[in-house]
C-alpha cells in the first residue's frame, strides 16, 4: 500500500508563490485562502547573508490531531497516509482548526466549511503530481511514495540533509550549515484528548440534527409541491 510524503528542498526554492498559485487554481479557492504559507529564515552572518524561503503546508501527521478532535468524522486519514476532509460532513465548528500544531487549516466562509491542503488527492489519484509541484519553476518540490526505494523522493530522503518533521509526511533539503529550527515535531497538545471526549458526543448528536433537517425540508418540499399541483 503506497505512502505518501512531500520534500521541499530549500535551497532550490525561491519565494515566487507559483506553488500557491497552482494551488489556489487547481482548487478553485478565493485568493484570501491559501493552503500554502511561507516563513523566511534569515541565513549566515551579516554583512553576508541571505533569506532561506520555507514553505509549510498540511504536514499529513502520522496520528493527525484534527482528526482526533473533529466531531462528525468530517477529517479522516485514509489508508494513503493523506490527511482528507469529507466536506459533507464538515460543521464548519473549527475544532480541527485550534488542534492543528501547523496553522495549516483556514475557514472559507464562502461554503462555511475548514479548507487545508490534500496533496491533490484526486490529481494523485489519477497518477498525477499535485499542483504544487508540477508548477514550481525550481524543482525544489518532490512527492511520491515513500515505500519505493527507487522513487526520487525515497532517494532524496535518504541523504545526510534531508531533515524529517516528526510524526508527519513532510521532509525538507536544508542548506549547508543550517542552523534554523524547521516546524516542531507533531506532538498533541494534552487538551486534544478532553476536547474529544466532549466533542464527539456533541458532533455526533448534531450531525444526526443536521440530517433530520435535511429529510424534512425536503419532505416538506414534496407536500408543498404536491399542493400546488392540486391547485
Amino acid at each position: 500500500m503506497s505512502k505518501y510524503a512531500m520534500l521541499i528542498d530549500v535551497n532550490e526554492c525561491i519565494g515566487c508563490y507559483a506553488c500557491r498559485v497552482a494551488c489556489q487554481t487547481t482548487n478553485d479557492l478565493p485568493s484570501d485562502i491559501s493552503r500554502i504559507k511561507f516563513m523566511e529564515k534569515e541565513k549566515g552572518t551579516f554583512p553576508e547573508t541571505e533569506i532561506v524561503v520555507l514553505p509549510t503546508q498540511c504536514m499529513h501527521c502520522d496520528e493527525p490531531a484534527c482528526v482526533d478532535v473533529c466531531p462528525t468524522g468530517a477529517s479522516f486519514k485514509n489508508e494513503d497516509g493523506l490527511v482528507l476532509i469529507d466536506y459533507d460532513k464538515c460543521i464548519g465548528c473549527k475544532y480541527c482548526i485550534t488542534a492543528c500544531p501547523y496553522d495549516a487549516r483556514t475557514f472559507n466562509t464562502s461554503t462555511g466549511k475548514v479548507d487545508k491542503c490534500n496533496f491533490c488527492a484526486p490529481r494523485v489519484q489519477r497518477g498525477m503530481q499535485p499542483a504544487c509541484v508540477e508548477a514550481c519553476v525550481n524543482d525544489a518540490r518532490f512527492f511520491g511514495e515513500v515505500d519505493d526505494s527507487n522513487s526520487p523522493i525515497s532517494k532524496l530522503i535518504a541523504e545526510a540533509d534531508t531533515a524529517k518533521v516528526g510524526g508527519t509526511s513532510f521532509y525538507y533539503k536544508l542548506p549547508e550549515g543550517w542552523d534554523e529550527s524547521l516546524p516542531e515535531d507533531a506532538i498533541k497538545p494534552a487538551y486534544v484528548k478532553n476536547l474529544t471526549e466532549r466533542v464527539h458526543p456533541a458532533g455526533k448528536a448534531l450531525l444526526g440534527l443536521s440530517a433530520g433537517a435535511v429529510a424534512a425540508s425536503y419532505v416538506m418540499t414534496r407536500v408543498n409541491g404536491g399542493h400546488e399541483d392540486e391547485e
